[in-house]
Order: structure tokens, then sequence, then C-alpha cells
């Protein structure tokens, strides 16, 4: 059984808490997680669509890797565990760059599924074959690369199946905008 940090809402800072997934999801427990973006040199973002049985935001598009950081585990840790658990990708800790943490907040499925996060946000550059990378299936169903211009469209027009992270999609379009030249 996985085991989660247990965090202060305000300053982010771990209580001395853990407790399992289910119940940090059941109370709405203030937990961290980790967003990894990867990205190529063609100026394309991979966006993963996430397994049909999964408790919130089934069979929609959402960013390239995500998960919550275990009891005991820092971010970068659980940033290259995700990233190998879910697509089968190994990434060096110097691959990838920290951007920052966001906020945010859910209540889903008719208030069953509460999700408070402090998410650490990171991106790699990287090319890969996704033919190449193995899924986990009980995670993910899907892969694609996407160019970040018709991504910016989909955040514009508030597409329907792609899980609504509006602050983070923002703050990654202007870092790949600012620091990437395709």
């Amino acid at each position: 059984m996985e085991y989660i940090d247990i965090i202060d809402n305000k300053t982010g800072n771990k209580t001395g808490e853990q407790k399992s997934h289910l119940e940090v999801h059941t109370k709405g427990l203030w937990h961290r997680t980790v967003h990894v973006w990867c990205v190529n040199s063609k100026g394309e973002i991979l966006l993963q669509r996430r397994a049909i049985n999964k408790k919130n935001f089934p069979d929609m598009w959402d960013i390239s890797v995500a998960g919550h950081i275990s009891a005991n585990e820092d971010a970068i840790e659980a940033a290259l565990r995700e990233t190998k658990e879910e697509i089968g990708l190994d990434i060096l800790k110097s691959d990838s760059k920290f951007i920052r943490t966001v906020t945010q907040q859910f209540i889903l499925n008719n208030g069953t599924y509460l999700d408070n996060e402090f998410q650490d946000i990171y991106i790699i550059k990287i090319d890969v074959d996704i033919d190449k990378l193995n899924l986990q299936k009980e995670e993910l169903k899907a892969l694609r690369w996407i160019k970040t211009t018709e991504f910016k469209k989909w955040v514009e027009k508030k597409r329907p199946d792609l899980v609504p992270h509006p602050e983070e999609y923002k703050i990654i379009l202007e870092y790949i905008n600012k620091n990437y030249s395709f």
C-alpha cells in the first residue's frame, strides 16, 4: 500500500503524518505530486490519454507523466520513478528542469474523491519514439506528440477531454516559448 506525506495547505511543509492514497483522497488531505512535461526538438509536447478506469479524469488527455510523491520520497525521485513506471522511460536527474510549484483542488465523483495538491512541475527535452515506450496500462491508454501551437489551441478552447490545469498550462507554454526555439 502506498503512503503519502501529508502537508500543510499554507506552507506545503510536511506535517509528519503519512496516510494511504485512499484516505488522502477520501478526506481531501493536502499532499504533493509531480508533473513531468516532455518536449521534443520538433516543438511537440507529449500528452498521455488517461486510462478509462481512473477515478479522476478517466479517458482524458493530460500531462506527459504525473503521480504522487510517496512518503519519504523527494519530488525529483518521484518524477524519475513515475516517468519509468508510467511510460517506461529512464531519465536522469540532470535531464529534468524544475519549473515551479502550483496548487490545485478538485472535488470529483459527487464529492467522494477530494484532491488537494501541491504540484511540482518539471520539464525534460527529449526525442523519443512513443511506439518504443512501455505504457503502464492501469494508468494510461495512449501517448501522442502534439505541436505546442496545437496544444495552445486546445487550452484556449477548453477542450472537454483535456484535464483542467489552466494555471499550469499557462506556465508550461510560457516556459517553452521563452526557453526553446523550434
